[in-house]
């Protein structure tokens, strides 16, 4: 049973540290990708009552863009960023139609985002998953 639990653990806390170590990886390169000229082709808006029972609201954007003649199209904001986070009493910045620099890849131009870096909320999970690794191997151990 031990054993079970302990490479559950080990598989679930390496997925988590390497989801989490690829967005902060993609987020530093980024910082050095080139900007392509792109639109805002959809904007999804949900609301919600918060804890507080205040209205909070949070966009799901769609855009597209070209590179080399080839349009691709992306939804990601930020590396690292979960829609969960991204609640706000703010209405959203983007709206349909509205151009955009969409930073790409140059070696792989599908992947792309709106802003450069990675959220800060990355480096939560990545402890979250050593935790999770450090707890299984333990477990191991005994």
């Amino acid at each position: 049973m031990h054993v079970a639990v302990a490479v559950t653990g080990l598989l679930l806390g390496g997925w988590v540290m390497l989801k989490s170590l690829r967005a902060i990886v993609s987020g530093v390169l980024s910082q050095s990708w080139p900007i392509a000229r792109g639109s805002i082709e959809a904007v999804t808006i949900q609301t919600k009552l918060n804890a507080e029972a205040d209205e909070v609201s949070r966009q799901r954007v769609e855009y597209s863009y070209v590179v080399g003649g080839t349009t691709y199209r992306g939804a990601r904001i930020r590396f690292g960023l979960p829609l969960i986070l991204q609640w706000s009493s703010q209405p959203g910045p983007f709206s349909r139609g509205e151009s955009v620099a969409v930073i790409h890849n140059p070696s792989h131009p599908e992947m792309s985002t709106l802003q450069r870096g990675f959220s800060a909320f990355v480096l939560f999970t990545l402890a979250i998953g050593c935790l999770i690794v450090w707890a299984s191997i333990k477990i191991l151990l005994l």
